[in-house]
């Protein structure tokens, strides 16, 4: 009976969400004439060979063998998996910090973390996550129906979430909960928005047009998500939280923005669990 008042909260918090995001997507309509023109940040001057030294450093950490490290000192067997990526995170997360505090790379040279007060950030970047909820919908259901299409002519497509969140509908204990969401609202957010946006992005509006360079930059962040079902909709989402880094000129919005949306589905899987 508790369990299904608070799934019904959650249901209630989840459409006020959407239809609050309508309300903005309606205001950001009648004002698109206000909207500022579009300024590329500050592009990443370094040589194409640092770059690929770069992004040949975060797929290695993110691919390292922690896994038989990890499962000596974890006794959860199923669950250790989550364990091994939050250690790869924080290794991740300790060689972007040294790469900023060093310059590594010519890394720090032009990025912009924070560009405003922190009033005027936490306004705007809530009004861009509200914003993002109903279009992100809508690109979901409708990359969900060509999917299914394609299965109803006898293509074999799997239609499973991504692992992360079927991991947190088994059941696991609370102190792996815990951990999961920290990586999933600070740590991969951090990581994954200095990365891309302020790695991949930077670098490529250097050589080509920010439009091309935004495309590219989701492609790459859809492409190592490893998910077909979220493909699309995380393609859009890399491609409109650019467009706020552009918006803003700083770093901080899209990483809260990404961290909000990690967190509201860590949420929804939870909910998810405890119904089933």
């Amino acid at each position: 009976m508790v369990m299904k008042c608070h799934l019904n909260w959650f249901l209630c918090f989840t459409l006020i969400q959407f239809f609050a995001g309508l309300l903005c997507v309606y205001y950001n309509w009648l004002h698109r004439e206000a909207v500022p023109q579009r300024i590329s940040p500050l592009p990443w001057r370094t040589s194409w060979i640092n770059f690929l030294l770069f992004v040949w450093l975060f797929l290695f950490i993110i691919n390292l063998p922690v896994g038989s490290l990890v499962g000596k000192f974890h006794r959860e067997g199923q669950f250790f998996p989550i364990t091994t990526h939050f250690v790869c995170q924080l290794l991740l997360a300790f060689a972007l910090i040294m790469a900023m505090k060093r310059n590594i790379f010519h890394y720090a040279s032009t990025l912009v973390i924070k560009g405003h007060c922190w009033a005027r950030t936490l306004r705007v970047t809530f009004f861009f996550y509200l914003f993002l909820n109903p279009v992100l919908f809508a690109i979901s259901l409708l990359w969900i129906a060509i999917l299914l299409l394609f299965r109803r002519f006898g293509f074999t497509i799997s239609l499973q979430g991504q692992e992360f969140l079927q991991f947190l509908q088994l059941h696991p204990p609370r102190h792996l909960i815990i951990l999961a969401a920290f990586s999933a609202v600070v740590l991969a957010p951090t990581i994954e928005e200095l990365f891309f946006r302020g790695g991949i992005y930077r670098y490529l509006i250097g050589k080509i047009s920010p439009n091309a360079s935004a495309l590219v930059t989701g492609s790459v962040f859809a492409l190592l998500h490893w998910n077909l079902l979220a493909a699309i909709p995380l393609f859009f989402f890399s491609v409109f939280l650019t467009r706020f880094y552009e918006r803003e000129q700083s770093l901080l919005v899209p990483i809260i923005v990404h961290g909000l949306f990690n967190g509201n589905s860590i949420l929804f899987a939870l909910m998810q669990s405890s119904a089933t």
